[in-house]
């Protein structure tokens, strides 16, 4: 049996294929920002940094970055424990 078109399903289908392609293009993006700050955390000696409402920790012994985002819109580099780890450096 031949199923018959949906004009609301195929604009669903169309919809969910546009965000989805959005999505993969933002964790690309982000994950390249996250690199250039590890980078840059990693040649300043910081290890923890707060600003915007995002966290940034860098794990001790390993090349990773820890990032969290909070309510707050702080500039101090008061940190409580990570909730979202982001992917390590590239060499």
């Amino acid at each position: 049996m031949e199923q018959t078109r949906n004009r609301r399903l195929d604009l669903a289908c169309e919809s969910v294929g546009e965000l989805r392609e959005s999505l993969n293009s933002l964790r690309s993006d982000e994950k390249t920002t996250l690199q250039a700050a590890l980078r840059e955390m990693h040649d300043k000696g910081v290890t923890a940094y707060r600003h915007a409402g995002v966290e940034f920790v860098r794990v001790p012994g390993e090349e990773r970055l820890r990032v969290r985002t909070t309510k707050e819109d702080a500039s101090d580099i008061t940190v409580d424990e990570p909730e979202i780890a982001a992917p390590a450096m590239e060499a």
